[in-house]
């Protein structure tokens, strides 16, 4: 459900005595009406609004998930990563093969920087680009 358009708050609108308050008050409510107002109608993005970090990662790994080279990305922040999902996983090397299953991130976090210990659900010896969001 949308919301529908909102009435901003507009001093002329009101009494003359009124004007000098409404005027303070009008800016910063009708500023936060506004951010509400987009929010609530499907504007939110998690790079914008969610102590979070979108990804992509060029990887191959081997038969056990493991990437064949040692794979790390920057993060936003160095705040603990409390998990990892995985939203689209696209096979560069066959387009024909498809992961195995839901791709799941094993990692370990030094400050900034995600390191990528494994990863399932991966053809082995294939180049994905995984697209992931690290959540804080």
């Amino acid at each position: 459900m949308k919301l529908s358009n909102f009435k901003r708050i507009i001093t002329n609108d009101f009494d003359q005595e009124d004007q000098k308050l409404v005027e303070r008050l009008g800016g910063n409510l009708n500023d936060g009406i506004d951010a509400l107002y987009f929010a609530l109608n499907n504007k939110l993005t998690f790079e914008d609004n969610f102590l979070a970090t979108v990804k992509d990662v060029d990887i191959t790994v081997d038969a056990t998930g493991t990437p064949i080279i040692r794979t790390s990305v920057l993060l936003l922040n160095n705040l603990p990563v409390k998990g990892t999902f995985v939203i689209s996983a696209t096979n560069k090397s066959n387009a024909a093969l498809y992961p195995t299953s839901a791709p799941f991130i094993s990692f370990s976090q030094n400050g900034n920087a995600l390191f990528i210990d494994n990863i399932t659900g991966l053809v082995p010896n294939n180049r994905y680009v995984v697209r992931f969001i690290s959540f804080n």
